[in-house]
């Protein structure tokens, strides 16, 4: 029972602010004019409300783990969801009249996620890691086979050839290395394909994030292998390892070489 108590802090907490401000709500709001008291309060419900909204996705991702797809992803969004609706209703049930409350707490949830997270973590990544840079045309590449499921990339214009380029080939270095970085990154590209149609989609792109931590801030392109068997190591202890390295092998990529390939990745210039 005492564990019980612990793990479930965040409620009793939440419950007992809400149950506060019930009772004496009225009287504590009703002058706010001390500068103090006004933070005071504002600090106990903003801390309380961000910590029950971390209880509830904590719960719904214990959830999503024991259900599995396409059941986990649903938990997840309906609490997501279902937190910034009740939110947003409350703070439109009080006031006045402002019809467009809703929209304007949407744009400002949107602008925070999107430049502010984004931006502080290219920061702090940046700070930890240095200036990074990548071949774009290798990992579009990758990211359009990846998400589309084809290997064919783009729409070509000259007559009897459907697609610009493909992943799906038997490209590798040094004999296939160009200073076009469309050729070069379809090396890298085609090595990505063969762990996708290996290990499936999914699991290529888990081990794919998994294995970008690993990267240094300029890695040479059997840094990127390398990465990827570790990502793989993170999350399978090193079942796959195998058959990472024998794709790369199949694109020019051995373990005891690392002069056959070229400094870059398709997440490095």
């Amino acid at each position: 029972m005492p564990g019980v108590l612990r793990s479930e802090l965040a409620l009793w907490v939440g419950a007992t602010t809400a149950l506060a401000f019930l009772i004496f709500g009225d009287s504590w709001l009703s002058d706010l004019s001390n500068l103090l008291w006004y933070n005071f309060l504002f600090s106990w419900a903003f801390a309380s409300m961000l910590w029950l909204a971390f209880g509830v996705v904590r719960h719904a991702d214990a959830l999503a783990i024991k259900l599995g797809e396409p059941y986990g992803t649903i938990i997840l969004t309906l609490a997501v969801t279902g937190i910034e609706v009740v939110m947003i209703a409350t703070v439109m049930l009080t006031g006045q009249d402002n019809p467009t409350l809703a929209r304007d707490t949407l744009f400002s949830v949107l602008m925070i996620v999107l430049n502010g997270m984004v931006g502080l973590t290219l920061l702090l990544g940046g700070l930890q890691h240095g200036e990074q840079s990548y071949n774009l045309r290798g990992a579009a590449d990758t990211f359009s086979a990846l998400i589309g499921g084809d290997p064919n990339v783009g729409e070509s214009t000259i007559p009897g050839q459907p697609f610009l380029r493909t992943v799906d080939n038997t490209l590798a270095f040094p004999a296939d290395a160009s200073a076009d970085p469309h050729l070069t990154g379809l090396i890298y590209a085609g090595a990505n394909w063969d762990l996708i149609e290996d290990l499936d989609a999914e699991i290529f792109a888990d081990t794919l994030l998994a294995g970008l931590p690993f990267l240094p801030s300029s890695p040479s392109a059997p840094d990127y292998r390398d990465a990827i068997v570790q990502g793989d190591q993170v999350l399978t202890g090193g079942i796959n390892a195998a058959t990472i390295q024998a794709a790369f092998a199949d694109h020019g990529s051995r373990r005891s070489s690392r002069a056959s390939w070229p400094t870059g990745s398709p997440y490095s210039a």
